[in-house]
């Protein structure tokens, strides 16, 4: 578990999985030298099929908070395990986009105003490329964020886009120029035009 930074195992027997075992349990055991299948009480656990997609690991990963889920076939056998470092790859994976530089704006809104069309043909409008894109929404709240993730690092053209068509940009991550730096530049003309 050390050698791979992670808290679980899983108990396997004759190629199915039995349980993932975790270290407080080993830890708690009445016997440290009995054998794992003696030792702890043996329950089933999240596993994930070998068909799904890699999202949806990441849920079950984050909903039992593991550090490693198994993976089964179609006739229940064990296969292996994917681990929170296996997920992080997949996303930062080039076909993602998210490993590409470019900048990332947050924008708020009602999901009744959400239209992934529209969104996109203003980002294009600004010679900008969607490269990635995730909704964050809590069931309780009446917003949503539309994170874009965008070839694009100053994105001021883009942000007067989005407030022109009253979308509320909450954030934008990135190489941006900043209000101060455009008032020294303003400054900086005024004092050469006075010479």
């Amino acid at each position: 578990m050390r050698d791979f930074f992670v808290a679980e195992l899983p108990f396997v027997e004759n190629g199915h999985l039995v349980a993932l075992v975790d270290e407080d349990t080993l830890l708690d055991a009445p016997d440290a030298l009995a054998a794992v299948s003696e030792a702890v009480t043996l329950k089933g656990s999240p596993v994930v099929m070998a068909t799904a997609h890699p999202y949806e690991a990441a849920c079950r990963m984050a909903e039992f908070k593991l550090s490693l889920l198994p993976v089964i076939g179609e006739e229940q056998q064990f296969l292996g395990v994917i681990t929170r470092h296996d997920l992080f790859q997949y996303l930062f994976e080039p076909a993602t986009g998210l490993a590409f530089p470019g900048a990332v704006v947050v924008l708020s809104m009602k999901p009744s105003d959400y239209s992934l069309s529209e969104i996109a043909r203003i980002c294009e409008s600004c010679d900008t490329t969607v490269l990635n894109v995730q909704i964050f929404s809590a069931p309780q709240d009446e917003r949503m964020d539309v994170v874009l993730k965008t070839n694009k690092q100053d994105l001021q053209t883009l942000r007067a886009a989005f407030e022109r068509f009253e979308y509320n940009v909450r954030e934008i991550f990135g190489a941006q120029a900043d209000e101060g730096n455009l008032i020294e530049r303003y400054r900086l003309l005024m004092n050469y035009i006075n010479m």
